[in-house]
């Protein structure tokens, strides 16, 4: 597996990690919770996938590089957003709160940069 498939798998693992975490909190973590579940997971991914791809962070890197930094919650802040429309949208106009939304988008960012970090540390061994 090389570098790219791992960093997108990995992602991909993160925001179904974040996702599920957010759905426990609020005690909704169960089968009938499954399709609210899936309505924000993904079209988080479809969103993260084509925005991270756009600002290059599947790029081959040397190594963890403080671009990261912006970039990651750069991307995220734009994916979370849309995925909350999509999300609404394909639950019949379900309301976006504004606070999940931001809570949302800094629990992602944080775990994606700490992910990120994590695979750096392992492809410098």
């Amino acid at each position: 597996m090389n570098k790219k498939s791992t960093l997108i798998i990995g992602d991909i693992v993160i925001i179904a990690i974040v996702t599920v975490i957010g759905f426990v909190t609020h005690d909704e973590f169960a089968l009938q919770f499954l399709p609210r579940m899936a309505a924000m997971f993904f079209p988080l991914v479809a969103a993260w996938l084509v925005l991270a791809l756009w600002v290059g962070l599947f790029e081959a890197q040397a190594g963890f590089k403080r671009q990261l930094l912006w970039q990651i919650p750069l991307a995220v802040i734009f994916a979370v957003p849309l995925a909350f429309i999509v999300r609404g949208l394909i639950l019949s106009g379900m309301p976006v709160v504004p606070i999940v939304a931001v809570v949302f988008i800094a629990i992602t960012a944080i775990a994606l940069i700490i992910w990120r970090y994590v695979h750096f540390l392992f492809l410098k061994k």
